[in-house]
């Protein structure tokens, strides 16, 4: 798994993408693969910013109320 964009890279792709320059070339000045660059702007799509919101809880639900684990 690559390594994660830090905020910089995000940036520098994020201002590339609005500006229409082509992906392979934001992913040589970003110093990232070109994959990156494609997720990067889905997630703008859809979500307005370059990463995706984290997921809710998932799995079984607790069947236990608050009382009865303070016991």
């Amino acid at each position: 798994m690559p390594v994660a964009l830090t905020d910089t890279q995000n940036d520098i792709v994020k201002t590339m993408l609005a500006a229409g320059i082509a992906q392979k070339e934001i992913a040589n000045a970003a110093g990232c693969h070109i994959s990156q660059v494609k997720r990067i702007k889905s997630n703008l799509k859809y979500w307005g910013t370059p990463k995706r919101p984290k997921l809710g809880r998932q799995g079984r639900p607790r069947f236990l109320t608050t009382a009865q684990v303070e016991v």
